[in-house]
């Protein structure tokens, strides 16, 4: 009797195990799908449509470069003049200049899963 009880228990272990195996994987899938294809898809979408910019990046995007531009830009004297763009949002203004105005801004993975859903 205690055998048939343990052969039963097993199975249900197993099969137990095995679900959570595959809510894991799939649960994996789709926060990858969110992070990396989504993001990659979408910039693929827009490169065909024309939009020019950086590659996309995982977490933290053109933040980095971002924040280094804005330090520059703050400790330097700003001229008397009515051209503050440099001054203000100079990482902007800097993909401008090389991308045109149709760029691809690559802030983070968040900006890009969450227009992603709208395509």
């Amino acid at each position: 009797m205690s055998y048939v009880v343990d052969t039963i228990s097993n199975r249900i272990v197993m099969i137990i195990s095995f679900v959570l195996l595959l809510v894991l994987l799939i649960l994996g899938w789709k926060i990858v799908d969110w992070i990396w294809f989504r993001p990659k898809k979408l910039e693929k979408l827009l490169r065909r449509q024309g939009f020019t910019g950086n590659s996309y990046r995982i977490l933290h995007g053109d933040l980095k470069e971002s924040a280094a531009m804005r330090k520059e830009a703050m400790s330097k004297p700003m001229n008397f003049s009515n051209h503050i763009a440099p001054r203000v949002i100079p990482s902007v203004y800097h993909t401008i200049q090389i991308y045109g105005k149709h760029f691809i801004p690559n802030i983070s993975f968040s900006s890009f899963s969450s227009s992603s859903n709208k395509i």
